[in-house]
């Protein structure tokens, strides 16, 4: 169950990655 959670974490952490980048490249 560890592993699956960590799983959810990093794709939630790539989604929220991808969606500050355009941000972060704007700033």
């Amino acid at each position: 169950m560890a592993k699956r959670r960590q799983k959810q974490v990093d794709s939630s952490r790539q989604v929220a990655e991808k969606r500050n980048a355009p941000g972060m490249l704007a700033g």
